[in-house]
C-alpha cells in the first residue's frame, strides 16, 4: 500500500475533513512566514498559515455547515469517537479551531482565551483508551516563547517530538505530524517503579511514609488535647507534681507505678477532664522541658515526675550572677 493510500485510509478511519491533510499535510516545503497583529476591528490570525489552514478566514456559513458531508458534522462526530475513548469533554468544535494533526494527535487553537496580547493557547489532544495524559493546554508566543506551565514539561518530558512539532505548527503553520510511541499507563507504571527502586526498597518508602503519617496525626491530636488545659489548671497541675516529688511519692505517667501514683487518673479525677487530655498535657510539658521524669529512689529505683522550672530559675539566676560579677571585675580593671 502507497503512502497516500494509507494516508488517505487514515483520514477516512479517522473521519475528519480531508482538507486538513492532503492539501495542507503534504511533501512541500514550509516557507518561514511572520506573524500577524492583531486589530481590534478585525482580529489577525496567528500565521499565515498556507494552503487552507483554519487560521484563514472562511465564509460563516460553511463553518456553520451541519451537512452530512460538511466539516462541522465530521468535526462532531469525530469529537463523539474522541470522548467515548477518553472519558473525556475535549475541545469545543464550534468555538475552538482545528490547526493540524492526524488519526491519533491534533491540535487545537482557542481564539476565545486569546486575551493577553500575541500569545495564543493551544490544545493538544491525543486519542487513545490507555494513555496516562490525553490533553495539554499550551500556549506559545511568536517569538518563539513558549508558556511555563505543568502540561509544557510533560509533554517536553514524555513526548519531545511532539513538542517540536508543536512550535513548528505555531510557527510556521501545519504539518505532518510525527510517529511517536504513546506510553501507556502500564509503561507508565512499570518505568515510575524502575525509578523508585526494587520492590523492598518501595516496601520500605511506603512504610516509613505511612509511619510518618500517623506519628504527625499523632501529634496533631495531642496537641488539640492539651490545648484544652487552661493556664490556670496548669499551675495548679505542677503545683501538685511538685508536693508529691517533695513528700517522696511522685506521681508518674507510666501505668505501671499504679492507679495510686498514676498522675492522668489523679488529676482527672479533680479537675473533671479526660485521663487522655492531662498525659497530652504531661507530654507537652516534658517536651518543653518544664518536666521531666527522674530517679527519686535509687533503692528502689522509682522514677516520678519532677518540675524542672525552679532549676531553670536557679541557672538563670547564676547566669545573671555571673554577668554581673564579670561586670564589675572588668569595671574595677
Amino acid at each position: 500500500m502507497s503512502d497516500l493510500e494509507k494516508t488517505k485510509k487514515e483520514v477516512d478511519s479517522f473521519n475528519l475533513p480531508q482538507s486538513y491533510y492532503s492539501n495542507i499535510c503534504g511533501n512541500h516545503e514550509l516557507q518561514p512566514v511572520q506573524a500577524q497583529k492583531d486589530s481590534p476591528a478585525d482580529p489577525a490570525g496567528f500565521v499565515v498559515a498556507p494552503c487552507r489552514s483554519l487560521d484563514e478566514r472562511r465564509c460563516s456559513s460553511e463553518e456553520q455547515s451541519t451537512e452530512p458531508n460538511g466539516e462541522m458534522a465530521k468535526l462532531i462526530e469525530w469529537r463523539e469517537n474522541f470522548q467515548q475513548r477518553t472519558k473525556l469533554r475535549g475541545p469545543d468544535v464550534w468555538a475552538d479551531r482545528l490547526v493540524s494533526g492526524d488519526e491519533q494527535w491534533t491540535l487545537w487553537r482557542k481564539p476565545q482565551l486569546a486575551r493577553h496580547g500575541e500569545w495564543r493557547n493551544y490544545m493538544l489532544c491525543l486519542n487513545s483508551s490507555v494513555a496516562v495524559k490525553r490533553i495539554w493546554h499550551i500556549g506559545w508566543h511568536p517569538n518563539d516563547w513558549v508558556a511555563k506551565g505543568r502540561d509544557a514539561a510533560l509533554l517536553w518530558k514524555h513526548y519531545p517530538e511532539m513538542m517540536e512539532w508543536l512550535r513548528r505548527v505555531a510557527l510556521h503553520g501545519p504539518c505532518p505530524v510525527p510517529k511517536v510511541v504513546v506510553i501507556s499507563r502500564k509503561e507508565a507504571v512499570r518505568e515510575k517503579h524502575k525509578a523508585e527502586g526494587t520492590y523492598e526498597e518501595r516496601r520500605r518508602a511506603r512504610q516509613r511514609k505511612r509511619y510518618q503519617s500517623k506519628a504527625t496525626a499523632r501529634r496533631e491530636k495531642q496537641e488539640t488535647l492539651a490545648n484544652q488545659v487552661t493556664a490556670e489548671m496548669a499551675e495548679v497541675f505542677l503545683v501538685a507534681i511538685q508536693m508529691m516529688w517533695e513528700a517522696k511519692t511522685p506521681c508518674s505517667i507510666r501505668r505501671q507505678a499504679g492507679m495510686k501514683r498514676f498522675a492522668p487518673a489523679i488529676f482527672a479525677e479533680g479537675s473533671g477532664l479526660l485521663e487522655e487530655v492531662i498525659e497530652a498535657w504531661i507530654k507537652r510539658m516534658i517536651a518543653q522541658g518544664r518536666i521531666a521524669e527522674e530517679m527519686s529512689c535509687r533503692k528502689m529505683r522509682q522514677k516520678g515526675l519532677k518540675v524542672l522550672q525552679k532549676k531553670v530559675e536557679r541557672e538563670e539566676e547564676g547566669v545573671s550572677s555571673s554577668e554581673e560579677k564579670a561586670g564589675g571585675i572588668k569595671g574595677n580593671g
